[in-house]
């Protein structure tokens, strides 16, 4: 399985209510980082967000993109603190072969680090950041990344 992980674009401080919307930049640059990744992207099959409102203006920036006609779900798995072994059923129940995941720091980074068996990747996943992976099981070291793009 492909598996992209993407990080939400930056975003404002917190506002009314606790949600941060995308700023212009963040907005910007996920376009721009994932119209440079389309060509990996556009075989991707199903979109999963954070409830985040953050993640999910990523993620509909990420689908308007790439051209991908998707509808993101919304799974509460891709939360910043959640756990990876939650996340399993997720990914370990799709049936897809290409999949998106839009989430937040700390969780990708402990993603990435725990598919790829390396202490190295995680901290690189800034704002916007987008990295895929090939995946043959959801386990430590199960996945080799192909590419990391930063903006």
């Amino acid at each position: 399985m492909k598996l992209f992980l993407l990080r939400h674009g930056d975003a404002a401080s917190y506002g009314e209510g606790g949600e941060r919307p995308l700023t212009p930049l963040g907005l910007e640059q996920t376009r721009r980082i994932v119209a440079e990744a389309a060509n990996g992207l556009n075989a991707v099959e199903s979109v999963y967000s954070s409830p985040k409102l953050r993640a999910r203006q990523t993620a509909e920036a990420a689908v308007d993109a790439a051209q991908l006609g998707l509808q993101p779900q919304v799974v509460e798995q891709l939360l910043p603190g959640a756990d990876i072994n939650a996340l399993r059923a997720v990914i370990g129940g799709s049936e897809h072969n290409s999949v998106l995941l839009v989430t937040h720091q700390p969780l990708v980074g402990k993603l990435l680090d725990y598919l790829t068996d390396r202490s190295d990747l995680g901290y690189q996943m800034g704002t916007s950041c987008l990295a895929c992976l090939d995946v043959t099981g959801f386990a430590c070291g199960g996945a080799t990344l192909q590419w990391l793009k930063q903006p």
